[in-house]
């Protein structure tokens, strides 16, 4: 538990509502003050006061001890998995052209190129890429 970063984030939700640190101290019945010790993160609300403050500003406890809206850290999340999610397909992608560009060599280089029998060994290799790319789909 970051205490800063806890005093950081009350302080974002108690300016989000427009609030002085006096006016928000007599909302929860403690001092100035103390409301300023919080932001600073040199003290914490006990915890009677931070579920009171939950439900004032409309977060979860989990929010403000993370220190952050869970929607912030869900899209950071996101943002992370979607990126990974992306090399990996491209990865993939290059693997797959490879491994149709060797098959399609092998198929040429074992049958020979021969005028008669370009359309067989072509539909030999059709047959052989699909199957290849039927196992890595699975």
């Amino acid at each position: 538990m970051d205490s800063k970063k806890i005093g950081v984030f009350l302080k974002t939700l108690r300016n989000e509502k427009g609030l002085t640190q006096e006016q928000l101290a007599e909302v929860f019945g403690v001092s100035g003050r103390t409301v300023s010790r919080w932001e600073t993160g040199s003290n914490l609300p006990d915890l009677s006061i931070l579920i009171q403050m939950a439900e004032y500003y409309g977060v979860d406890i989990k929010n403000i001890l993370n220190g952050e809206k869970e929607s912030e850290n869900m899209d950071k999340e996101l943002r992370e998995t979607l990126g990974k999610v992306a090399d990996y397909n491209a990865l993939e992608k290059r693997i797959v052209k490879q491994a149709n560009s060797v098959a399609f060599s092998l198929i040429f280089g074992i049958y020979g190129v021969d005028i008669y029998t370009i359309k067989d060994n072509a539909e030999k290799a059709v047959k052989i890429i699909r199957k290849y790319n039927d196992g890595i789909s699975e």
